[in-house]
């Protein structure tokens, strides 16, 4: 990335300094953290004058408590959320809507994540990234603005770029989103898996010659993981049965995915008489994945 980008990290001597946490606070008070927890609360069985002396090495610190942890805890604890429900960002890299079936998942994946939210005490804010009206900087100081620490990278698509944040600062999970920055705790399908079962279905049902269809956005996404299952189970098998992977292009639409892998199938079929099992392609013509019979199944 250009250093003049606004998406650049901005040079090490010119990042914020960490914020403080409620163990540096502890650690300049000489009290243990839990003790600096019962302050800031205000609990009756600390005395007024270590209250006091706690939470003005607070502010001398800067220190403010964080949140979504504070939500958590107290949710643990009571099982209810009190005061003014924390925020989390969801943040996605295009537009998050009902036109075609990856604007549908995405907007699942959105509503699912928005309900836990709900139930957990939590408030779901979407952020669209990605496009110059919201660089990484200005985005940063949208989050720290509205003292949101927690981020949820949904479903990032990796035709567009990702988001340069000080991650430090926040708590990250990510929905697929494999590609993206940074290293975090990611929610998805096990692809590999899928693949490897579907694989073994057709197997179990006689097929020999199995291929796999599977567009370039999916696996730049989940980091090749369609083509590391199919791999797993076509290579025990015998050079005759071994069908290469076919890779759909970016944007490919959907009369020239079908072209595709009509022209694939003649290439690949070992008689002129053989079927196809059933293909989803994706009718956004970003993505299509299909598994394809390469032969007939024996009588």
């Amino acid at each position: 990335m250009p250093p003049d980008s606004p998406d650049a990290a901005p040079p090490p001597g010119d990042r914020p300094a960490r914020a403080p946490t409620i163990k540096d606070v502890a650690k300049a008070a000489g009290v243990h953290f839990t003790t600096v927890s019962l302050a800031l609360r205000d609990h009756p069985d600390l005395p007024a004058a270590t209250k006091d002396r706690i939470r003005a090495v607070a502010r001398q610190l800067g220190y403010a408590p964080n949140p979504v942890y504070f939500a958590l805890t107290h949710f643990r604890l009571h099982g209810r959320i009190r005061a003014q429900a924390p925020r989390i960002a969801y943040l996605a890299n295009c537009p998050v809507s009902s036109d075609g079936e990856s604007g549908r998942l995405r907007g699942r994946f959105l509503d699912g994540a928005r309900a836990q939210a709900g139930v957990l005490g939590y408030k779901l804010e979407l952020i669209v990234v990605g496009d110059r009206r919201l660089d990484g900087r200005r985005l940063e100081q949208r989050l720290r603005t509205a003292n949101i620490t927690g981020i949820i990278i949904a479903a990032f698509d990796p035709r567009f770029g990702g988001v340069v944040l000080d991650w430090d600062r926040y708590s990250v999970v990510k929905i697929n989103s494999f590609h993206a920055e940074p290293a975090a705790p990611t929610v998805g399908s096990d692809h590999r898996q899928e693949v490897r079962l579907a694989f073994r279905r057709l197997q179990a049902l006689g097929y020999r010659r199995i291929g796999l269809a599977v567009g370039s956005a999916d696996e730049d996404a989940t980091e090749n993981l369609h083509t590391a299952g199919f791999l797993l189970e076509q290579g025990p098998r015998p050079a005759s049965q071994c069908v290469p992977r076919l890779l759909f292009p970016y944007d490919c639409p959907a009369a020239e995915a079908s072209e595709l892998l009509g022209r694939w199938i003649r290439k690949h079929r070992s008689t002129p008489s053989c079927a196809t099992a059933r293909t989803s392609t994706r009718s956004s013509g970003r993505r299509a994945c299909a598994c394809r019979r390469m032969s007939p199944a024996p009588r």
